[in-house]
């Protein structure tokens, strides 16, 4: 909607949604997730406890250092994109 020129700030987004700005602009965030860390996530491959939640904190927006640290900073160990011992699966 955004990138289409429909809206031009969050907060006619949000309005026109009827929900609060700050909301939309955290999970607008999740848009600066690096390729490969959705990509782990669509096909289910995060690490256990990785919930939108945990992505509602801040993290950085450099993809290169998303993924040399965990994301966000709460989670422990950092994510393996390689499907790693705490990788869990979704059938």
């Amino acid at each position: 909607m955004m990138e289409k020129g429909r809206y031009g700030t969050t907060d006619e987004l949000a309005a026109t949604e009827k929900i609060n700005s700050s909301c939309v602009s955290r999970v607008l965030r999740l848009t600066l997730l690096a390729p490969d860390i959705v990509e782990a996530i669509l096909d289910a491959r995060q690490p256990e406890g990785m919930t939108l939640p945990t992505f509602m904190e801040p993290f950085p927006v450099e993809w290169d250092r998303q993924k040399g640290r965990p994301l966000p900073s709460s989670l422990t160990p950092p994510i393996p994109l390689n499907g790693g011992p705490n990788v869990r699966r979704v059938y």
